[in-house]
Order: structure tokens, then sequence, then C-alpha cells
């Protein structure tokens, strides 16, 4: 039940609110609401008609009332007066008109005591389209019994092509078949919850609310796209879907990443919610390899509202191995004027000699490398200057040491490694003397 959050909480911040915003025709493929209560009631605002004569309701969030359901927070609404007739209404603060599509509602609700509350449409909860020459049933008509003391499941599914509204009723999650079936034509839709005809007996149960107006979610947008190539090895996989999804349903068993082989590849996975829909993140815990075939698979997905994802497969491949250039060393003797100059040398004098090296990381990943230049006499090293840095993937820089040269009698070694933790040598070792430049692998 945790699921449905985003819905009851915007069903009834709204009619004050939908005087201020503007009317926005809704994409017929998103979530609009679903809410479960279990962050509390911080998405919803009642507002009551006018004519309610100061009878207003209790609503607050509490404890399931139903022993076996301990741990689930549900809404409740409670009047301290006697209404007649459609007095109060929620409707969502994010304010979406509905206008083609299919657009289904659907709530839990639970009646636990009162005279009247024994029907919908007459005397308990009724999601109805709003106002204007629409689709607005005759709450006689619509009204379908109950059953007090128990969880049951109401939802309405509003077919513009086909001009259908099909109502069904079921206990706990199951919905069975339709109890009824109108055929008329519908403008647009409106939602909101009307609760009419109470007493102050009636004790009113709402959960697991949900709006959303497409048949199923589906995958909107992936990085990298089904069937890209030239992917980097390591940035994260991303998947955009056209509804609030369940994050518990995207989890290690219902998202996977398998290279052509099939061999799974081990990947952190995190869902997060944008303003109206939700993001997959696919990690992967080690660098992919290039030039190799994956596939992304999410099999057992749900939207917000339980509706259940079709298996989906983002097939892709990594990019070609680039190199890492290291290129000979420019050897220069530093004097100083009003500001350091460098002129090239090709062998070994006295004074400050820098060595530099330009380097290109062609990978797509980061990588350490640390400089190292040794001044050594008769062999021995009597004095050494290092570089270390993180070069980005996909760039270029240049390495620089310095040494201090008492005469031409001593040589200078310079060589790349990965980083001191590597300790792999990325370069040959090249090496000046008062007989010129040579290299030593």
């Amino acid at each position: 039940m945790k699921n449905w959050k985003k819905l009851i909480t915007l069903f009834a911040s709204a009619c004050l609110l939908a005087a201020m915003l503007p009317q926005l025709a809704f994409a017929a493929d998103e979530v609009i609401i679903a809410d479960d209560f279990e962050s509390g009631l911080h998405q919803w605002t009642p507002n009551f008609n006018a004519d309610t004569a100061g009878v207003l309701p209790t609503v607050e969030v509490v404890a399931d009332p139903i022993a076996e359901n301990a741990g689930n927070q549900v809404l409740k609404i409670q009047y301290a007066g006697e209404i007649q007739g459609n007095k109060g209404t929620f409707t969502p603060s994010n304010y979406r008109q509905i206008e083609s599509g299919v657009f289904v509602i659907r709530y839990k609700f639970l009646a636990r005591s009162g005279e009247r509350f024994n029907q919908l449409g007459i005397g308990g909860p009724i999601l109805r389209t709003g106002y204007g020459g629409i689709y607005y049933p005759d709450v006689n008509a619509a009204s379908i019994p109950i059953t007090r003391d128990v969880w049951q499941t109401y939802q309405t599914v509003f077919d513009f092509e086909a001009g259908t509204v099909t109502h069904y009723l079921g206990t706990g999650d199951s919905l069975g078949e339709p109890v009824r079936v109108d055929d008329m034509t519908i403008k647009y839709v409106r939602p909101r919850m009307d609760l009419n005809w109470m007493t102050a007996n009636d004790q009113i149960y709402l959960d697991d609310i949900c709006m959303y107006a497409s048949d199923a979610p589906s995958v909107t947008a992936s990085t990298p796209a089904n069937g890209a190539t030239e992917v980097s090895t390591s940035a994260p996989l991303s998947v955009t879907f056209n509804h609030f999804m369940d994050h518990t349903t995207l989890n290690d068993s219902t998202v996977a990443l398998t290279d052509g082989a099939g061999t799974p590849v081990a990947v952190g996975v995190t869902a997060r919610d944008t303003y109206n829909t939700t993001q997959l993140v696919v990690t992967p815990t080690e660098p992919l390899e290039n030039e190799t075939n994956y596939t992304l698979s999410i099999n057992g997905a749900e939207d917000a509202c339980g509706v259940a994802l079709s298996a989906t497969n983002i097939a892709f491949t990594t990019m070609e191995e680039m190199p890492f250039f290291a290129e000979a060393p420019v050897f220069s003797a530093v004097t100083f004027e009003s500001e350091p100059v460098k002129t090239p040398v090709t062998a070994i004098q006295e004074g400050l000699i820098e060595a530099s090296m330009t380097l290109t990381n062609g990978t797509d990943l980061p990588k350490d490398i640390i400089l190292i230049g040794v001044l050594r006499k008769d062999g021995a090293a009597v004095d050494m200057a290092y570089l270390s840095r993180t070069m980005a993937p996909s760039s270029t820089d240049t390495a620089s040491v310095g040494l201090s040269v008492p005469d031409s009698s001593y040589t200078i070694e310079v060589y790349l490694w990965d980083g001191l933790a590597g300790n792999n040598a990325l370069s040959e070792r090249y090496i000046l003397s008062a007989d010129g430049v040579s290299q030593d692998a």
C-alpha cells in the first residue's frame, strides 16, 4: 500500500488552487496521483462547498483500524454533524484536465460505522468527473452496494474513444469483473472526490488512491538508447518512464544487465521521482568491457498504481578501446628574468632543467598519472621530483617536473607511471645526459 502516496493528497488541496492555476490538458500517459498516506497528509488540503453550513469533517492520517493490517497508514474522514447531498470535495492540487485516452481512478475504502454509508454514490465517497455537461453519474443509478468493515477497492475507467465509463468493485486488492458500464460521450474529466449524505457517526477510511491516464506504464527514454553503439564503459545507465513507478519493484531482481553471452553484470539500482515521472539509474560496479554487446532488462516492475510494465530490453554496444598516449618529454633549461624563460636543450647542462611530457587520455575513464624525474650521479639517485594528478576522460594535458643540475656530469631520468598505487609504466624511461637524450624501456 505504500506506493499510492501521490494521490489523495493531491485530491484535496485543490478547488481553491484550481481557481488559481490554469487548466492544463494532461498527457494521456502519466500517473497524476498515487498516495498511500505512509508519509502523512502532506499532499492534501480538504476543500468543501460553502453550503456545508459549518459542518466540517475531521480529516487525518491514522493507523489502519483493521488489526491484521498493523503498521499501515490510512486517511480517516469523519463528520461532526450531518450533511445532505454533495457537500464536500477533494480535488487534486496539481490540477489536470484529462481530455483523451483512457483515464483510471482507483482507491480503497473502508466503512466502519454510520447509517448512510451503505452504497457508493449515495452514502460515501465517489470519484466524479466534474462539471459542465460531461459525464456525471446519477447517484441512484450508479449506486453500488458495499460491505462494511472490509477494505474494498473501487475503480472507474473512463475510455474517451469508446465512450464508456466502467465501474469495478472488489475486496482487498482484487477488482474482478465490472459491476456497471455506462455508455456516454465524455468531453473531459476533472478528477475530484465528493463526500455526500453523511452523518456524525459515519467513519470513512481511504487508502492506496491512484489516478493515471494510460493503460500501462512504458519506457519513454533511455541512456543509452536501444541499439546504441559507442557507449561509454563507465557512465551510469538511465531509464525514464511515463508513469510514477513503484520503487520497490525496481531492484536487482527485476533489473538486470547482461553481456552478449548472457553473463550477469553486477550493478547498483536506484529509482528517483522527478516532477511527473520516475527515472531508473543503473550503475555497473566495474567499468564495462570495450566493444562488447550488453542488454539492460526490466522484467516484473510496476507503476505506482500497481500496473505492470511490459518486459523491456535495451541493447547497446560499448565503445572501441582508445589508447593512452605519452609523448616523449621535452627538456628545457629554465632561467629567470622578469618571468621564467624556457629554452629547449638536447644535452644536460648546469642549472634548472625542466622535463615536460604531453599526455592524452583517449579512454572514457579517468586516468591517474605520476610523472617522475630522478637526478643521478654515476648511476646513483641524488634527487627527485614528481607530479601526480588524475586526468579526465578524453583529455590532453601537460605534466612537468624540474630538477637543479650542479654540472654536466649528472643525468636526469624521466618516466611516467599510472599513479603511486598502480606503479605500472605508462612510458619508456627517457635519460638526458651530456651525450643527449636516450631511451631505456
